[in-house]
């Protein structure tokens, strides 16, 4: 019975702990998208100005004909390197690499992609695969999650610790101090890196940033943003502050970082699962399975049947926000946010998005924005039809376009596409006309071998309670290896079950745990049914045994894997 109460308690835990796992694909901020594959083949598209798509050239991709599927490269990340993680910020993007190491490309205004200088790459002939270099995240340090705003950078590193470069005018860096950059000079990088601090005694799990404002997840399930906060996007209310750039020390006598940094109040008893920033709005996944937004709502992109931003005064978070309606029993599984509107993906696969309709970013075959007047949201918001008996598994995309990935493994895209960045071979806008939806939107055409694009992890808030062993192999290994051992055996067992479980059930357990137990093991044990309770107690040990091994394997594998325009906003954004 212990063993048993052991194990719920460690199951639940893991599910705690998956909860938080951040996707794979973090395309947020720009024209561009970008897909890996199963097999760590990267391909992008889109706008590409900057080299930001990485083909050594200013070229678009997808907006005309031959330059989709087999006619479109994989972006060359180096010899013999595959791609883990992905992130896109307005005109750059950032990718993990399976030996942990992380390369940039694209624009480099202000040093966001960490190489100690303001030049550009992937634009030019010679600047991509061995000829990129590795971004210098410190001494031995590689990064396991990394997140991309406007024109800055945070990435989550081996040792837990956190690190930003690029743009600081709002703060959005978490250095306790306002403006200036970090990655366009010498002497920045690596080991002159400063971490964020999340806090006494508490460690950052995931970052996600906003265009200029940044979100950091930490371990008691609390939630900090610091930034740029014109429209409330961080949720934070610090007295005697009007101007709300959070986690610069010169907007008080102290710094608005680390413990004078409040967390975002969702509510009494509310604590947070997930969080994603937009341009100006963040939305959270609450450990109750609800959906809280905040921030800019002048499209209805908070759903909320209104246009009242959120989050500038203290008396619209916490118990005073309401949670963004999606549907009688419906709760949302993952979601992105856009520039000024939000998709998600509910519970039953099923995809609904609210705000902004320009170019049919929300994808109802409308103009007409959602969710900013009443009765548009819950059960009056219709789901995004994707084909008949399709469901979405990942959704990404960028200011004005949206992509899901579906359960049959294709892709399909929705919204402004004036670059290229629906990649169906043209530059017209999808999803604001009617028959553009549904069957009569293609799949994206990715070539041969871009395949298992499901990046990222469904969270799953009711768990299948099996205590079978699996069956069958993992069919994607881990892409990235262990790279330092675990010096001690971890102290909670897995919540896998023993691989080589006992074939036959004990006939007659133990009602009662032995309270004198044998202080040493019997060297030749009786076969006399008398002693069927040391047998289960001896199987017990060894499942119990098996599962510690099982949690070290199982743990570093997976830790390892663990608008309408693009006019450059420089007045009003950082």
């Amino acid at each position: 019975m212990d063993h048993i109460f052991v194990l719920f308690l460690i199951l639940f835990g893991w599910l705690a702990f998956t909860a938080h796992m951040e996707c794979s694909n973090n395309m947020n901020h720009g024209e561009h998208s970008c897909i890996f594959s199963g097999t760590g083949s990267m391909k992008c598209w889109g706008e590409n100005g900057d080299g930001q798509i990485g083909y050594e050239d200013a070229s678009d991709r997808g907006d005309d004909a031959n330059e989709m599927g087999n006619y479109l490269d994989v972006v060359n990340v180096g010899t013999g390197r595959t791609v883990v993680f992905v992130s896109g910020g307005e005109a750059h993007t950032c990718a993990i690499l399976d030996d942990g190491s992380t390369k940039c490309f694209g624009d480099n205004r202000y040093g966001k992609l960490g190489y100690g200088d303001s030049s550009d790459r992937g634009d030019g002939a010679n600047e991509m695969g061995n000829y990129l270099d590795v971004v210098n995240l410190g001494t031995g340090r590689t990064a396991s999650q990394i997140s991309s705003g406007r024109n800055h950078n945070c990435a989550l590193l081996d040792d837990d610790s956190g690190v930003c470069w690029g743009r600081n005018r709002f703060g959005q860096l978490g250095l306790g101090q306002l403006g200036g950059r970090i990655g366009d000079g010498a002497n920045e990088m690596g080991n002159y890196l400063t971490a964020v601090d999340p806090g006494t005694g508490l460690t950052i799990l995931e970052f996600s940033c906003g265009a200029s404002y940044t979100c950091i997840l930490l371990d008691d399930d609390s939630l900090k943003c610091f930034g740029q906060n014109d429209e409330g996007q961080t949720g934070t209310q610090l007295p005697g502050v009007d101007d709300g750039n959070y986690g610069s020390s010169t907007l008080t006598s102290t710094s608005n970082i680390g413990d004078s940094l409040p967390a975002v109040n969702m509510g009494t008893g509310l604590t947070v699962n997930g969080a994603k920033g937009g341009w100006k709005h963040t939305c959270a996944i609450l450990n109750d399975a609800s959906l809280k937004c905040w921030g800019d709502n002048d499209s209805g992109q908070l759903g909320q049947g209104h246009t009242t931003d959120a989050g500038e005064d203290s008396n619209t978070m916490g118990n005073y926000l309401d949670v963004t309606e999606l549907g009688s029993g419906r709760t949302a599984s993952f979601f992105r946010l856009g520039d000024r509107f939000s998709c998600a993906i509910l519970d039953n696969g099923d995809v609904k998005c609210w705000g902004y309709g320009f170019a049919g970013s929300i994808g109802y075959e409308e103009f007409p924005n959602k969710g900013d007047e009443t009765g548009e949201m819950g059960n009056y918001l219709p789901a995004v039809s994707l084909g008949t008996g399709r469901t979405a598994v990942e959704l990404f995309g960028g200011q004005q376009h949206t992509c899901a990935i579906l359960d049959d493994d294709s892709l399909k895209c929705w919204g402004y596409g004036s670059f290229g960045q629906l990649g169906y071979g043209d530059n017209n806008w999808r999803g604001n006309e009617a028959n553009e939806m549904g069957n009569y939107l293609p799949a994206v055409s990715l070539g041969s071998g871009m395949t298992d694009l499901i990046t990222c992890p469904i969270q799953t808030l009711s768990p299948t309670m099996s205590f079978g062993p699996t069956m069958m192999p993992t069919s994607t290994p881990t892409m990235m290896p262990t790279p330092m051992p675990t010096p001690m055996p971890t102290l909670m067992p897995t919540p896998m079950p023993t691989p080589m479980p006992t074939p036959m059930p004990t006939p007659m357990p133990t009602p009662m745990p032995t309270s004198d137990p044998t202080p040493m093991p019997t060297s030749a044990p009786n076969n006399s049914p008398n002693n069927q309770d040391d047998n289960t107690a001896a199987i017990a040990g060894g499942a119990a045994a098996g599962g510690f091994l099982v949690a070290g394997v199982g743990f570093f594998m997976w830790n390892q894997k663990k608008s309408q325009t693009s006019v450059k906003r420089d007045v009003e954004m950082g």
